[in-house]
């Protein structure tokens, strides 16, 4: 009877540690995004404004440190047969590098103004503001926004979850 007691109790233990065990593996890259508001101005005839707000949350796991994060967003105008000219661009560090650390949950939220100088815009064109995330070379994701001079672009949905590291 005791040793039927003693391997209740390790097989126990030993389930129960495997349940407070929660590793996140080498390798999640993951975000889930979204611009939250957008709106495309003219600047006094002297070029046009896109002023959005990019969401965001990041799930990183890399055991050789936690390298920075690169975005970069652009403004196209489709060309009708399914191409686009890019006619404004910005490139950023969005977030810095934090080589000691090896794992981070994030939520961010980043208010940007993309200005072009020298451009007057088609009211009656629909653009698009694309949003390109980037860790180690790698896309993350790709966002892309239509916008129309004048008219303001809202997205209240939810951007999603990243079960593996929310649930922790």
């Amino acid at each position: 009877m005791l040793q039927r007691a003693i391997l209740v109790m390790t097989v126990l233990s030993t389930l129960i540690g495997c349940a407070i065990k929660d590793e996140v593996e080498d390798g999640l890259w993951e975000i889930r995004a979204k611009v939250s508001r957008a709106e495309l101005t003219s600047v006094d005839g002297a070029g046009v404004a896109v002023d959005f707000t990019f969401k965001y949350l990041l799930g990183l796991v890399d055991e050789e440190g936690i390298a920075g994060v690169d975005w970069a967003y652009v403004l196209l105008e489709p060309d009708g047969d399914g191409g686009a000219m890019e006619i404004g661009r910005e490139e950023q560090v969005m977030r810095q590098p934090q080589l000691e650390q090896r794992e981070i949950f994030v939520q961010g939220e980043r208010p940007r103004v993309l200005t072009i100088e020298d451009l007057n815009l088609d009211p009656e064109k629909t653009y698009v503001l694309r949003i390109h995330v980037f860790y180690r070379e790698t896309t993350l994701t790709e966002v892309f926004v239509p916008l129309q001079v004048g008219q303001v672009y809202v997205n209240e949905e939810p951007y999603g979850d990243i079960p593996q590291l929310s649930t922790r």
